[in-house]
């Protein structure tokens, strides 16, 4: 079942009567209207007089904390939708969020994506629907027995019961506003009994497709072959019941490069606009747009070493008479050429011929050892050294 975001007809059917079954149907997807904060006592959202804050308007959850059996507004939390935009009818949805909230950057609640992690007490949480996916009573309920949350690293399952569903307009319609309303009583954990609201608003719009594109290995990728890496793009494509995918096209730098709901691509050292364009059969279309960077920060492996030319043989010392090869060499996974340099107490490049004699008990090069060192630079500027002593024997 395809999913869309906001499936018009199956909320007609919902508000207009409760005698329908199934107005939701497995793959539909119920929107967050983004909760919006305020200062409660005063002062102006984030900087709020105390720090107590509290929600104005939009979605949120709130927790009776203090019992005096409502949910006052510096009990209540603003949520958003997650990557999936919403509950999922018939799916189950994990989130994946754990630590505290010093320094955390929101997420979209894991994979499941019901909400972006929010703060409570300290810790990141966000809702999930486990065991049990929300489904449809047909009745103007919704079964919320899965519902849940992860929070401080804890699953806590909220064992609830039902959801109501009420629709501004009879029956609804587009730009008619919705809201969700749910209670139950905290059973396990920190806040074990006490009560628990959530109240999720959205409107309904027209269908839409959706496309998000993402990038195997992330943001930011290390160079893997002579000048760049091959990078790997995957699409996750939503489209309203009834509909399919005609095309998705990629581009890369403006510049169209393949089709599919995969791709891979060589991308260059550097940084690179990465976009998709779905278009459905029914005429919809959505973009998504990433930038991935290319970049080297491996430096060069360098040999420094002294070898036999006449046995090719790797040599530890040197005694009577001996003509070496110099090894100085720099392999680099993204560079095909790295810059080398080496010395032995006087400039040398790779495969140079030394001559060491010892004849008439001396040494012409009067030194008890000899040293070579090589070093090497990348395009990219990454850097290193190796070096190799061998000692010269009367």
């Amino acid at each position: 079942m395809n999913k869309n975001k906001f499936n018009i007809l199956a909320l007609f059917a919902l508000c207009a009567t409760a005698a329908n079954v199934n107005a939701f149907e497995a793959g539909d997807v119920i929107g967050f209207e983004d909760g919006v904060m305020e200062c409660p006592i005063g002062g102006e959202y984030p900087n709020c007089i105390y720090g107590v804050t509290g929600v104005a308007s939009g979605s949120y959850f709130a927790l009776d904390v203090n019992g005096n059996g409502r949910f006052d507004g510096s009990e209540k939390v603003a949520i958003s939708s997650g990557l999936a935009g919403g509950i999922i009818i018939g799916e189950e949805q994990h989130a994946d969020v754990y630590g505290n909230c010093i320094g955390a950057v929101p997420t979209a609640g894991g994979a499941g994506g019901v909400d972006e992690s929010w703060c409570f007490f300290g810790n990141q949480g966000a809702h999930q629907v486990t065991t049990t996916p929300v489904t449809d009573n047909g009745d103007g309920t919704l079964d919320f027995s899965g519902w849940g949350v992860k929070w401080a690293n804890e699953n806590i399952p909220l064992y609830g019961g039902t959801a109501t569903v009420i629709c501004s307009t009879t029956p609804c319609r587009p730009n008619s506003n919705y809201v969700i309303e749910y209670f139950t009583t905290i059973p396990k954990g920190p806040f074990t009994g006490v009560s628990y609201q959530l109240h999720i608003v959205g409107a309904i719009t027209e269908p839409s497709a959706h496309i998000a594109i993402t990038a195997d290995g992330g943001a930011s990728q290390e160079c893997s072959m002579h000048g760049g890496s091959n990078v790997t793009f995957n699409s996750s494509v939503n489209v309203p019941e009834g509909d399919s995918i005609s095309s998705i096209e990629w581009q890369v730098g403006g510049t169209v490069m393949a089709s599919g709901e995969q791709i891979t691509e060589f991308l260059s050292l550097g940084s690179h606009n990465i976009s998709a364009r779905l278009t459905t059969v029914n005429g919809l279309s959505s973009t998504s747009q990433t930038q991935v960077e290319v970049e080297d920060t491996t430096s060069p492996h360098v040999t420094a070493d002294f070898f036999n030319r006449l046995s090719n043989q790797s040599l530890q010392s040197l005694r009577f008479f001996n003509f070496l090869k110099v090894d100085a060499e720099a392999v680099d996974a993204c560079d095909p050429s790295p810059v080398v340099e080496a010395m032995y107490g006087a400039p040398v490049e790779d495969d140079d011929s030394l001559l060491v004699l010892k004849h008439s008990g001396r040494v012409i090069l009067d030194i008890p050892s000899l040293e070579l060192t090589v070093r090497a630079t990348d395009s990219s500027g990454n850097g290193a050294i190796a070096t190799r002593a061998i000692d010269i024997r009367e």
